[in-house]
């Protein structure tokens, strides 16, 4: 995940994903002890195999600047969750 978009994994035999399909989404994320629901509009930008999968990526084409700064805090909390528990 990112500001710009997001990749997702998909069971093949559930969704045929076709490259520039628009879609409209919306992500769940936990923040500040709290589940934000975010509405957003992505395009589909890339789609490869991966793993038996579908890989897909999905641009936000339309996303408001507030829930673009809820993933970035987000993104920042989960990185600091991640380093706190590596023992270097």
């Amino acid at each position: 995940i990112s500001e710009g978009g997001i990749g997702i994994l998909v069971e093949k035999k559930n969704r045929f994903f076709k490259m520039d399909e628009g879609l409209a989404l919306s992500l769940h994320l936990t923040l500040d002890n709290k589940v934000h629901y975010i509405p957003a509009k992505a395009k589909v930008v890339h789609i490869s195999e991966f793993a038996g999968r579908k890989k897909v990526g999905l641009f936000f084409v339309d996303i408001s600047s507030d829930d673009r700064d809820r993933i970035l805090r987000y993104i920042t909390k989960r990185q600091r969750e991640i380093i706190r528990g590596l023992k270097l």
